[in-house]
């Protein structure tokens, strides 16, 4: 799926940025313990190391950076419970988790696809070696057949910095296409991040104060149960908001936020689960 309201070349850049994020993670915040070789040796791949590689000191970059490790954990979670489980990154872009996970596994047996754009699996499919347990995958996330990958096993689906991108329409037609086609065939999990409301107005109210530019932003839930709503399969594991322990600010803004508007948090990431 191309991102809304970005054509390919952004989106590529996008997926720089989170890539160089992740790369300059132990220099730049080492308090996280957060190490991603690979996406290091991928930036000098795309001899793109000083092009795109910028220092990571900004609150934001922090957040990234906790939302990937919360996401790491979760999906090492599910392999302990299921190790031959199958992993889907949808949107994955150049997403390094794969290698992140399965170096710090003594035995990885789980299998691993990636969804994205063409243009990011051609790049992708030049930079890393094929690995009889990695796939990637060029199909359109809301629409494309990336389900008939699966085979039945325990599923995981990765949905990092991607719903937000997609309209209301979309996220709820992915999720209840998900919820049909796998129900009751196997254990299923969901970990995905997403925008309050509040902060999907404020990101659009910057630009048109020209205090930033459009983002590309186009959905928002108030929290994860909005998700199961969409099919009464969904039952809801985690939602915990990833701001509230950097600053005094954000702890404040996510506290007058949730006071009065009843939402649970401005920045969040979750999972749910589909019972077997």
């Amino acid at each position: 799926m191309k991102l809304a309201n970005m054509d390919s070349a952004s989106w590529l850049q996008e997926s720089y940025s989170l890539l160089s994020q992740r790369a300059g993670a132990r220099k730049n915040w080492p308090q996280l313990g957060f190490c991603d070789p690979a996406a290091q040796i991928v930036l000098d791949r795309l001899n793109a190391g000083i092009r795109y590689l910028q220092p990571v000191s900004t609150p934001s970059d922090c957040i990234a950076l906790k939302r990937s490790q919360w996401m790491d954990h979760r999906c090492q979670q599910f392999f302990a419970r299921y190790p031959h489980a199958l992993c889907v990154e949808l949107g994955a872009g150049f997403s390094t988790r794969f290698h992140r996970l399965s170096e710090l596994a003594d035995w990885p047996r789980f299998r691993w696809l990636e969804v994205d754009t063409a243009e990011v699996i051609q790049q992708k499919a030049k930079l890393l070696p094929a690995i009889d347990n990695y796939e990637l995958v060029a199909a359109n996330i809301v629409e494309g057949d990336w389900l008939a990958h699966w085979q039945g096993e325990p599923l995981i689906i990765v949905l990092e910095h991607r719903l937000m991108f997609m309209s209301q329409a979309e996220v709820q037609h992915v999720f209840a296409r998900i919820a049909k086609h796998v129900q009751g065939r196997a254990p299923v999990e969901i970990v995905f991040d997403y925008l309050s409301p509040a902060t999907l107005f404020w990101a659009h109210l910057k630009s048109l104060c020209g205090m930033a530019t459009a983002p590309a932003y186009r959905s928002s839930l108030r929290s994860a149960q909005e998700l199961c709503d969409i099919d009464p399969c969904y039952r809801v594991l985690r939602d915990m908001d990833i701001r509230t322990q950097d600053t005094f600010w954000q702890s404040c803004s996510s506290a007058i936020y949730q006071r009065i508007s009843g939402g649970l948090y401005l920045q969040a990431c979750a999972s749910v689960s589909i019972p077997a």
